[in-house]
């Protein structure tokens, strides 16, 4: 948020006079997102969703071929920046929300 809105000293100033302001989104935007995070697992827990092995695989390889790099090379990246975690989150939370969308009715 702060790179995206100081670009000058005069942006700087304007940014410290909102700080409390800056924290308070902030904080609200974490427990937010912590929020849906937690009842994306338990759904995911409860329903009995997973992301196998194959289909990290299968993402990895989407990925690698879009950014240029070889399979085994982006995984390692990935778990070396801990990326890892968060693809396999990503994909786990799209499973949960298809869940959802595809019972909503029934």
């Amino acid at each position: 948020l702060a790179a995206a809105q100081v670009k000058s000293e005069a942006d700087a100033e304007e940014f410290k006079k909102n700080l409390d302001e800056h924290k308070k989104t902030a904080e609200e935007n974490a427990k937010k997102s912590l929020r849906r995070s937690l009842i994306l697992r338990k759904i995911a827990r409860l329903e009995k969703i997973v992301v196998t092995g194959e289909e990290m695989d299968q993402q990895i390889a989407v990925m690698s071929s879009y950014y240029g790099y070889k399979p085994k090379e982006l995984r390692a990246t990935l778990e070396k920046n801990g990326n890892i975690d968060e693809l396999h989150f990503n994909m786990l939370s799209a499973k949960v929300l298809q869940f959802v969308a595809d019972n909503i009715k029934k």
